[in-house]
């Protein structure tokens, strides 16, 4: 489970993205739910993948 999301970059924190009213998991450069139902891309900051913490 991803507890933050942080910018390589900057090192800005985000809250992680929930569906199914719980965080998001991290696999091969996506968030997925924890149900395995939804799956997105991890979000950029400064043009670059944030880093799931």
């Amino acid at each position: 489970m991803v507890d933050k999301l942080v910018c390589k970059v900057c090192g800005a924190e985000y809250e992680p993205h929930y569906h199914c009213g719980q965080p998001m998991n991290a696999k091969e450069g996506n968030l997925v739910c924890v149900n395995g139902d939804y799956e997105r891309p991890l979000p950029l900051h400064h043009g670059k993948p944030m880093e799931p913490r």
